[in-house]
């Protein structure tokens, strides 16, 4: 597997400032000298031909990188990173977007059923919870049953009030 060398720096002031320390950019005439030779190599066969202009990079032991693309050998990045512009790349790409696009649909039609269902199942739980309470209404006032009271009424709590009072008042005595 080879390693890939990082992007070069797009406006190749780099190289310029190597050169000539404590300057910025590139001169004119280093920027007129490029685009004097990619006009120049776009009237070549290979340009008119194929699209690509073969890189001065590849006499100096670059033979895999002879010819690029215009466009990513001016701006000094690997085509296959720069614009991805090929058939095969463009071919990919829309294959994974077609792939992508049928996982959403499916996704989308998932949780559309399963709103559905979610909504069909309360519908139920409310008919069931109707059901219930037209049941107990009816018992309520049917009379077989009644609602409980917090306090009951037979009493026996009222006896056992009195006699806490009267607890109270024998521990009173005593002292």
């Amino acid at each position: 597997m080879s390693q890939q060398r990082p992007a070069m720096n797009p406006d190749r002031s780099s190289m310029y400032n190597r050169n000539n320390p404590g300057r910025a950019g590139m001169i004119p005439e280093f920027a007129e000298g490029v685009t004097r030779f990619i006009n120049h190599a776009m009237t070549l066969d290979d340009f008119l031909n194929s699209r690509l202009i073969r890189c001065p990079g590849s006499v100096y032991g670059y033979p895999e990188k002879a010819y690029q693309k215009k466009k990513s050998w001016y701006c000094g990045s690997p085509p296959s990173s720069f614009d991805g512009g090929d058939r095969e790349t463009i071919s990919t790409m829309e294959s994974k977007i077609a792939y992508l696009n049928a996982e959403l649909a499916a996704v989308a039609e998932r949780e559309k059923k399963r709103e559905e269902e979610i909504a069909a199942a309360k519908e139920v739980e409310n008919k069931r919870y109707a059901a219930l309470q037209a049941q107990l209404t009816f018992l309520f006032e049917s009379g077989n049953i009644l609602p409980t009271c917090p306090a009951s009424s037979d009493g026996s709590d009222q006896e056992g009030d009195e006699n806490d009072k009267s607890d109270k008042e024998s521990e009173g005595d005593e002292e």
